[in-house]
């Protein structure tokens, strides 16, 4: 009898959809090994091309040292640097990207299998049954299995080597104590932090933290909200919130003519640290291979009044790290409080000076394993000091006592090495520290160190600072995205992934977020929706940040200009003044006057007596 052409043998489906299981097992199982090849060779070029190896650029930076100060080739270094940083990370994120498709891949080569393994389950007939032929089948399918689960396994294996980084949970170590024989005080055990084992602890001395109180002083009162509002105490302003308290500061300037300039003075060594000011004296510092200093020099006049060097302080680092010309060896801002100005430079050696100059103690972090040097600005809240240590090898924040040094405590970070600088904000009746590095966005108890939460959002190695205001932290960096997180949910508000900065800061001013980038382009969010309220492209990019006046801001681009804009919904330029030098610093505002550091020298922006 012949068989109805509308109905069809189960036996010849499930034939048909063995064989389609069967292609998909090919085809997954290419893409799955295409995928792992270009990835392993890009993860591979990824760790080996160290931007600050590139042929390019070392040459580049033995023309400037046979050539001496040229403006324009330090700044085709600092362009060539840029472009392998974006390609070092650029390969990072392909990486990441590979991973997801690996695990999306080795998914469906397994239900393809379990398909295929389903439908090939066939009773053999008797008669037809000759001796080790299911034997033979049972071993294909052993065969397969195991070759799926090698798949799965090394692609699992793959994603977590790339993501491991994310995937340390964060520990408070004990407070421990700068001075020789001091006892440890009791752990500080942060919520849902698990506490180091003691065996587990690292000794201060093999950590590479050195401590050496030089000069006994009276523990002076802490300085005053209004006294550090009114001051420039560190990268910033106070608290880091970039806002300035005074309405009084100039609009606009000449530096070719002279027209605004108070006073123009030499920076004995180069660096790229900001002016911190506090009454009349105006501090920074500077560095090279040989030695790290610092500088106060006169508000008024810009006379040097005083320079203390590193060279010969104990408990220092005696070698300098190699670090790159654009970050150099005093990156990173100092802070002061009236009473004592702390430095920090790419040795991870703090010292602490008071207003005359005379050292009142040093400590030794340690050298940081950063590829281009150390730049995380320091912070104080009037009795601690406050230090990002985030490099290659290791990452911790620090709570010292800015009298003398000792390590009040120190709580890991499990995130990759960065730049940015933490922030102090007040949250509903609690002081929260706020620091940002990949992948998190970490609020810590200012008194004690304990971590209170973090917020996944952030890749690549952070330069940008953290924002705060409406209740948002809002954080960012190239490659990443713009994220409003709230501070008591931390429920990402918003967030979007368009012209992002790669080293310029955050600043809030009313309802504007405003973001600039490193190529020119400034777009202002309102603040608590997203909503973007206009762009505006420059030509010239931002490392300094802005800083807010009032109804003014203020950002300098790298060519030495400084844009002043209206803070609001529309894009209103009211000045652009020329200094004639290429800036990458952060300006400082105090006492209606602006000081401004460029390649070469600190500048005072005001009007003349």
């Amino acid at each position: 009898m012949n068989r109805s052409p509308f109905k069809t043998d189960s036996t010849d489906v499930s034939q048909v959809y063995r064989r389609i299981a069967e292609r998909v097992l090919w085809v997954s199982g290419i893409f799955l090994l295409l995928v792992a090849i270009l990835m392993a060779a890009n993860f591979r070029v990824a760790r080996r091309s160290d931007p600050v190896e590139a042929a390019a650029y070392q040459g580049l930076l033995e023309r400037i040292e046979r050539e001496g100060e040229n403006d324009g080739l330090r700044e085709l270094a600092r362009d060539l640097d840029l472009m392998s940083r974006k390609a070092f990370f650029a390969n990072i994120a392909f990486n990441r990207t590979g991973g997801n498709l690996l695990l999306i891949g080795a998914l469906v080569f397994l239900l393809a299998f379990q398909v295929r393994a389903l439908l090939g389950r066939r009773l053999p007939e008797a008669k037809r049954y000759i001796a080790g032929e299911g034997d033979s089948k049972e071993r294909k399918v052993q065969q397969w299995a195991t070759a799926g689960m090698v798949v799965l396994v090394g692609s699992l294996g793959l994603i977590l080597s790339l993501r491991a980084p994310t995937m340390i949970r964060h520990e408070t170590a004990n407070p421990v104590s700068s001075m020789s024989g001091a006892q440890t005080s009791d752990s500080v055990i942060a919520e849902e932090v698990e506490q180091p084992e003691v065996a587990d602890e690292i000794p201060i001395e093999a950590a590479g933290e050195n401590s050496e109180p030089v000069k006994t002083v009276d523990k002076l009162p802490p300085p005053t909200r209004e006294a550090l509002q009114r001051n420039w105490p560190g990268f910033r302003g106070a608290f880091g919130n970039a806002a300035v308290a005074q309405n009084d500061y100039p609009l606009s300037w000449d530096g070719s003519s002279g027209k605004g300039i108070v006073w123009k003075a030499k920076i004995p060594k180069e660096g790229f640290s900001s002016p911190v000011v506090w009454g009349e004296r105006v501090f920074i510092t500077g560095g090279d291979d040989e030695s790290r200093e610092i500088y106060c020099f006169d508000a008024a006049s810009g006379k040097l009044l005083w320079q203390r060097s590193t060279k010969g302080l104990k408990g220092l680092a005696e070698k300098a790290p190699r670090v790159t010309r654009d970050t150099g060896h005093a990156a990173a801002t100092g802070v002061c409080d009236g009473r004592y100005f702390v430095a920090i430079f790419s040795t991870g050696d703090l010292v602490c000076v008071d207003m005359d100059g005379e050292v009142v103690w040093t400590r030794g972090l340690g050298v940081p394993a950063n590829r281009y040097g150390h730049s995380s600005s320091l912070l104080a809240d009037g009795e601690r000091l406050f230090v990002q240590f985030d490099h290659e090898e290791s990452a911790a924040i620090y709570g010292l006592s800015i009298h003398s040094g000792e390590i009040l405590w120190r709580t890991k970070r499990d995130v990759g090495p960065g730049w940015s600088s933490p922030i102090l904000v007040q949250n509903e009746g609690r002081k929260e520290l706020i620091l940002t590095g990949a992948p998190w966005v970490d609020a810590y108890d200012p008194a004690t160190g304990r971590h209170l939460w973090a917020v996944d959002c952030l890749s690549g190695e952070v330069a940008p600072s953290p924002a705060f205001a409406h209740g948002l932290v809002f954080a960012t960096n190239e490659y990443a995205s713009i994220n409003a997180i709230n501070i008591n949910t931390r429920e990402i508000v918003w967030r979007h992934d368009e012209e992002l900065p790669d080293v310029s800061s955050l600043l809030v001013t009313g309802d504007c977020l405003i973001v600039p980038t490193g190529w020119g382009m400034v777009t202002c969010y309102r603040a608590q929706t997203g909503e973007v309220l206009w762009k505006n492209e420059f030509d010239a990019g931002f490392y300094a940040s802005p800083i807010r006046m009032g109804q003014r801001i203020y950002l300098m681009d790298r060519n030495g200009v400084m844009k002043v804009f209206k803070a609001g919904s529309n894009f209103e330029l009211l000045a652009s003044s020329a200094l004639g030098e290429p800036v990458v610093s952060t300006p400082a505002f105090s006492g209606g006057r602006i000081f401004i550091r460029s390649s070469k020298h600190l500048y005072c922006i005001g009007n003349k007596q």
